[in-house]
């Protein structure tokens, strides 16, 4: 078949017109969504350009591809945040293969020095990592997830035994009450106090303004949800979630430290209320993300610090399985691969002296 690439370049505004249109009508992972997109870049503030472009067929787009270059210390990279992209989303095996050309292709031209891509479970329903048919390196990891599709006993059934008392203590009783922010019922107080939150939870300010802004966007847009949960002296905290098709991820969780000594299951409770506000909603999926592994280090570029490790024990309290999410790096330099080979070795050698 004949194949047609439409670049971001020639056309940013038109471009993401047509890839929302794609993105809506195939269901897709917010991730791909051009709000999103605009999020991502916002948050690496390095990119150098954004070659995205689309596939199309007889003038019908049958693929999206979002390709950020971003100028990291060691170079070029297909990255956010030094992290993984979403693979391309192409209908059929014959547009995959051109959109993996076409990527491959910028990287060559662009002097790129690695590209690292994940796949989505609601976007590539792969039984093995077919990145590694495209010349990409395993860096598999964990995802946590809940099957929205279990009926409320069977979902209730699969959490942690210890969470369960805490969660109907706190929830929505005894003075504690679980509110929902979204299209539906918007409130730029609420998620003024979810950013100030952030910043007060780590310490300081971590992002920008401008990646709130556009996380409250996409909540008007009906892409995002924030969950509240309140008492008679405050906002405890707040849990966000990105959705998009049938799949809703947990985003970002942030607490006020003040209430600390108190000892309250905050994600706890925001979670489960998530698990049923998202599963009446009719979503099938409900993704809590990485750090969901068991150990320090579990592989290539998987790697966890004692503070992942516990969000990961709680996130398998709360999930109905664990499930591998597929990665991988295709390298274009050599000198990129030893930097990444390096911060394994030194992440072993960190775990290996702790267990000793």
């Amino acid at each position: 078949m004949a194949l047609d690439l439409v670049h971001r370049e020639s056309d940013p505004a038109a471009f993401d017109l047509e890839a929302d249109r794609y993105c809506r009508r195939r269901g897709l992972d917010f991730r791909y969504l051009p709000r999103f997109c605009s999020y991502a870049r916002t948050y690496s503030g390095t990119i150098d350009r954004d070659a995205s472009f689309l596939l199309q067929e007889r003038g019908e787009t049958i693929g999206l591809a979002f390709v950020p270059l971003e100028r990291r210390d060691d170079g070029l990279s297909v990255s956010i945040g030094g992290s993984f992209v979403p693979a391309p989303a192409v209908e059929g095996e014959e547009g995959e293969r051109a959109a993996f050309a076409r990527l491959d292709e910028i990287a060559r031209t662009s002097g790129v020095r690695r590209v690292a891509l994940h796949a989505s479970l609601s976007v590539h329903p792969w039984q093995w990592n077919r990145l590694r048919v495209y010349g990409f390196i395993d860096s598999s990891g964990l995802d946590a997830v809940v099957d929205l599709m279990l009926d409320d006993a069977s979902l209730w059934s699969t959490v942690r035994k210890s969470y369960r008392a805490l969660i109907n203590k706190y929830s929505d009783r005894n003075g504690y009450e679980t509110l929902v922010v979204d299209a539906s019922s918007p409130n730029r107080d609420f998620h003024e106090t979810y950013r100030s939150l952030h910043a007060k939870c780590a310490g300081r300010v971590t992002r920008d303004k401008a990646t709130f802004d556009l996380q409250y966007e996409m909540l008007l847009e009906g892409t995002a949800t924030l969950m509240v949960l309140r008492c008679r002296e405050g906002i405890l905290g707040c849990a966000y979630f990105l959705h998009g098709g049938a799949a809703v991820d947990y985003f970002s969780m942030a607490d006020d430290p003040d209430f600390a000594p108190m000892r309250l299951p905050i994600s706890h409770v925001l979670v489960w209320a998530a698990v049923r506000h998202f599963k009446a909603r009719g979503f099938s999926l409900l993704r809590l993300s990485p750090p969901a592994g068991f150990c320090r280090v579990e592989g290539f570029g998987d790697y966890s610090d004692a503070k992942g490790l516990g969000i990961a024990h709680f996130k398998h309290g709360v999930a109905t399985r664990v499930v591998t999410g597929f990665r991988g790096i295709r390298y274009y330099d050599e000198d990129a691969f030893e930097r990444d080979l390096e911060a394994f070795r030194t992440a072993f050698r960190g775990s290996f002296e702790r267990n000793d």
